[in-house]
């Protein structure tokens, strides 16, 4: 789904937006990841916290991707989005 940031965004966003999306991707990736091992049965809770965060947060992090048809967001508050979607998986706010 979300694989990596484009080499342009660097370029193109404040380095604060930046690290946002690059955690976002990396939570993502964790989550995709830890939901396979889980499925393989081969992934035990607890043995990654961070693994645990984003899966727990992964209705969240998917519902963040999936706007509305009707839903009109400025850029700044997409922006504001994603670092509450964020500050509540670095928090364990999804639990």
């Amino acid at each position: 789904m979300v694989a990596s940031i484009s080499r342009t965004m660097a370029q193109s966003v404040s380095a604060e937006h930046l690290r946002l999306a690059q955690s976002f991707c990396q939570l993502v990736e964790k989550a995709r990841e830890g939901i396979e091992l889980k499925t393989l049965g081969v992934y035990q809770s607890g043995s990654d916290p961070i693994m645990d965060q984003a899966m727990a947060a992964q209705e969240q992090l998917i519902g963040y991707l999936r706007q509305p048809i009707d839903e009109r967001l400025t850029f700044s508050d997409s922006l504001n989005q994603l670092q509450v979607l964020l500050a509540g998986v670095n928090a364990g706010g999804y639990q």
